[in-house]
């Protein structure tokens, strides 16, 4: 019903000029249109124009109403005509914009720091992209920024000139996105671009290898938690064969979930381990293309790249391929047709 009760009143007090004939039942009258003067250096497209007409329109309608409601403030316009009309909650003819227009083109210019000079970055929440002014305190050090941001569950993308940051929560939030869900990072930081402008997504920046970069250093620094590198004063960057692997309970091993005597019934498949191999060649489709660092070399499932290149070079490769010498078959008659 407000739709309907506001299109009435911009019919009856004017639409802008579109280049098209209303019916003179729906109450228009071009004598009576409201004409709004915009600026020449807009640098809007005509739809855009016209949509600028329109909101300019609405808000002088905006302020009728205010006036009407209003006795006094009527009666201040009557005594001083010249006095600028009431402005309106949502006024959007006289309202200067935050973001001023740009003077080489016409898109607002977006500000680099708030009106204290303190620089903005750009915080990349599960709700979407943020952009926040920062306030460092150098009195330790520069170098000391990064692990007070980590203590404010920040991760910086870049540890010399600081201008992104990734929660930790929305780091957590993609790794369970992508175990669970099996979504990839692409998939997920369009989720994030979506959130963050629904209508317009693609003006968002694009941090998509931020994002993979960033999901690979929290996933290595949640590895060195859970072994225990924040109390045992081990080189983080040089971790034992194996220490980050994850423990798994459910595997078989001696003296751990095996009781004693167990190799006397060794052949019960209770007692087997078994390990899932990359039947599919997948590992040489997501190869990195140039330089790949590791992280943690060897510290894993995989072993050190060097021992398994001087593995192959005394492995021997036996053919998974079966090739079985089939006899010739039995010429057949001419008026028999064999279809495969």
């Amino acid at each position: 019903m407000k739709d309907i009760a506001e299109q009435n009143a911009l019919m009856q007090a004017g639409t802008p000029r579109s280049g098209r004939e209303v019916p003179a039942t729906t109450g228009y009258q071009d004598e009576e249109m409201i004409e709004v003067n915009l600026p020449t250096d807009t640098g809007l497209e005509h739809d855009g124009i016209e949509d600028e007409r329109l909101l300019r329109q609405i808000n002088v309608l905006l302020r009728q109403q205010s006036t009407d409601a209003d006795p006094d403030a009527q009666a201040d316009a009557d005594a001083d005509p010249d006095a600028d009309p009431p402005l309106a909650d949502d006024d959007l003819d006289n309202f200067q914009p935050y973001l001023q227009p740009s003077a080489s083109v016409g898109d607002r210019r977006v500000p680099t720091s708030d009106a204290l000079d303190n620089t903005y970055v750009r915080v990349i929440h599960t709700n979407g992209v943020h952009h926040l002014a920062m306030v460092a305190c150098r009195c330790r050090g520069s170098a000391n920024i990064p692990l007070d941001l980590l203590g404010g569950e920040l991760m910086p993308a870049s540890f010399d000139h600081i201008k992104t940051l990734f929660s930790t929560a929305v780091l957590n939030h993609f790794r369970l996105c992508n175990l669970e869900l099996k979504a990839s990072a692409y998939q997920f930081y369009q989720l994030i671009r979506r959130m963050t402008q629904p209508l317009a997504p693609a003006s968002v920046v694009n941090l998509y290898h931020e994002l993979r970069r960033m999901s690979r250093l929290w996933r290595w620094m949640k590895k060195l938690k859970w072994a225990g590198y924040g109390h045992n004063n081990k080189d983080a960057t040089n971790p034992d064969a194996g220490e980050l692997a994850n423990f798994c309970p459910a595997c078989p091993q001696p003296g751990i979930n095996l009781e004693e005597g167990w190799l006397a019934d060794a052949t019960n498949p209770v007692y087997r381990r078994t390990f899932v191999a990359d039947g599919n060649f997948k590992a040489d489709h997501i190869s990195q293309k140039g330089i790949d660092v590791w992280l943690y070399d060897g510290g894993g499932m995989a072993p050190k790249q060097q021992d398994y290149f001087d593995f192959l070079k005394t492995a021997m490769e036996s053919s998974t391929v079966c090739l079985y010498l089939l006899p010739m078959p039995m010429p057949m008659p001419m008026p028999m047709l064999l279809i495969l």
